[in-house]
């Protein structure tokens, strides 16, 4: 009988496809995979409790809706995370029970969410990045990021600005990735578009969320550069003012529409805003463009960021940096750094830590 990994996450199951769906997927092939959605409240958009089974045969739970207002009230938030804490042990000693295994428990950003070490086998603690909704405030959620990590028997982070440099947590260290085959027809058209004799950068693309987007960024850039287009793909989740006619602002759509829309970028853009947040991020959409065969510019959000990308650290670069994007491009040069690149982002090579412990 197969082991059983629990997954509990503060990230939907149904969100863009990313870390917790790329694990959950490559365990699925050796493991049972309970996968326990975030809970929600009567008061949000919640869904009927109950079990699918997803294409991978991963069994993707939703909680009952709980109490609603816990942002406005700390008592409410407590007995809601206590209920769901109730529920997780509850789930892995009834497995225990059943099975004589323990199960093994990986964690993604579930806040407040208390678990007892003596039923589970191995547990994971992964801290991907901050989100100060989630919490009253970034210290708060620290805080509570690193009294898990210390119980945990193994701490994984995306970054090194996720820890304090005075915490003395071991971490290990695993950047975001992607399953590189999914890119390859992607990949192979964009090497195609630089062989055609004279191409030039006509379209400069986002992908992911805009809530930490630098808009005035974009605004700027599309006004110095008005022969090209900007592509914002992703749901809008703040005001991005009034913007130029060359801006196209997509909203949310679905990850197979994403990869026609990397058919169509020159370039791939993170103009993030240099902030506490953004420092603590490693951005998945950076792998996406280099296993698309995309060219990469990025503002100097975060000290860690891939050598291969064009930095931007003011707007009067953006010429140069296209320019010399279209230069490198006509040897391909930029292709094979970035297929280079890609290759070593495959998910299967970041998880091989995770997989050789809990085997």
């Amino acid at each position: 009988m197969k082991e059983t990994v629990i997954i509990i996450s503060n990230i939907d199951w149904n969100f863009n496809y990313q870390r917790h769906q790329a694990l959950a997927e490559i365990l699925s092939d050796s493991y049972n995979v309970i996968f326990i959605n975030p809970y929600k409240t009567f008061a949000g958009k919640w869904r009927f409790p109950g079990v699918k089974i997803s294409d991978n045969e991963i069994l993707v739970v939703d909680c009952f809706p709980l109490i609603p207002f816990e942002n406005r009230v700390f008592f409410i938030k407590q007995f809601n995370r206590g209920i769901v804490s109730i529920l997780l042990n509850s789930l892995a000693f009834l497995i225990n029970l059943l099975t004589a295994k323990k199960p093994s428990l990986y964690e993604f950003l579930p806040r407040g969410i208390h678990f007892k070490k003596g039923l589970f086998n191995i547990v994971f603690s992964d801290m991907i990045d901050r989100l100060p909704e989630t919490f009253h405030n970034l210290d708060e959620q620290e805080e509570y990021d690193l009294k898990i990590m210390e119980i945990a028997e193994h701490s994984i982070i995306t970054c090194n600005g996720l820890l304090k440099s005075s915490t003395e947590i071991n971490a290990v260290t695993i950047p975001n990735g992607i399953f590189t085959e999914k890119y390859h027809s992607v990949f192979k058209y964009n090497c195609l578009k630089w062989k055609m004799e004279g191409y030039k950068i006509r379209n400069i693309g986002y992908v992911g969320g805009t809530h930490e987007l630098d808009f005035d960024l974009i605004r700027i850039l599309a006004m110095k550069l008005e022969s090209c287009n900007f592509i914002i793909v992703g749901p809008i989740d703040k005001d991005p003012g009034r913007l130029p006619k060359n801006v196209i602002l997509t909203g949310k759509v679905s990850h197979e529409e994403i990869l026609r829309y990397m058919k169509c970028f020159d370039a791939g853009i993170v103009p993030f805003l240099v902030n506490r947040v953004t420092q603590m991020v490693d951005a998945i959409k950076i792998y996406e463009y280099f296993a698309s065969g995309i060219p990469v510019i990025a503002t100097p959000y975060n000290k860690e960021l891939p050598e291969e990308l064009f930095l931007l650290e003011n707007t009067e670069q953006i010429t140069g940096i296209i320019q010399k994007i279209e230069n490198m491009n006509k040897n391909l040069v930029i292709t094979r750094t970035i297929k280079e690149k890609s290759n070593n982002s495959d998910w299967h090579l970041r998880f091989s830590f995770v997989l050789n412990q809990l085997r």
